[in-house]
């Protein structure tokens, strides 16, 4: 299936600046590799000669569903440090009932008068696999070590406790990117041992 036109026209945008650094580095030594990421990054080769040639393989349908799956639940906790005004436009990685959910959930802390500490740890986000599905479409299972402290308008700690989380959701190819659809947590322990159980 061919890709829609924004993502290839946001290809072409990403490919500008490798290639602008390609030519200004062509004479420089290779820089040491970059730092792992909680996901995968596609391997990249450079060839070194006479002239020097970096070539980045595409990334995979998984690898753009896990990203994205990543940065929604990025997104959805540092909302939660201000739930009156996330500083995140949510709706660059939420859709459907899982925005819902989200707007509900923070709503709830609005009432309550409550945040997560800014200052505070953070959680940890893991994706196990995806199943890539017909129709643009996926399933990412994931954990959560979730380690918030929410606390209070005045700063005072309302819970600590530590969680993980295994939940599934339901990735989806939106007009701009994938986004999540759908999240179910399908168990939980009140420690932060993770999912590998």
């Amino acid at each position: 299936m061919p890709a829609p036109p924004a993502r290839t026209i946001r290809s072409i945008v990403a490919m500008v600046p490798l290639l602008l650094v390609a030519v200004a580095c062509a004479s420089d030594p290779p820089a040491p590799p970059p730092a792992a990421s909680a996901v995968t990054d596609p391997p990249t080769t450079t060839t070194t000669g006479p002239a020097t040639t970096t070539t980045v393989a595409p990334k995979t349908v998984e690898e753009e569903v896990a990203a994205a799956y990543v940065a929604a639940e990025e997104a959805y906790f540092r909302a939660l440090e201000e739930p009156g005004k996330p500083f995140v436009d949510l709706t660059e990685y939420w859709t459907g009932a899982a925005l819902r959910q989200v707007r509900e959930t923070l709503a709830s802390l609005v009432d309550a008068g409550s945040h997560a500490d800014a200052n505070g740890p953070k959680a940890t986000i893991r994706v196990l696999s995806v199943e890539a599905t017909q129709g643009g479409s996926a399933k990412v299972h994931g954990c959560i070590v979730d380690s918030l402290r929410m606390v209070d308008q005045g700063g005072n700690l309302l819970d600590g406790s530590t969680a993980s989380r295994l939940v599934v959701a339901t990735v989806v190819d939106g007009w701009a990117g994938w986004v999540v659809a759908s999240i179910e947590e399908t168990q939980t322990w009140q420690d932060g041992e993770g999912c590998d159980r």
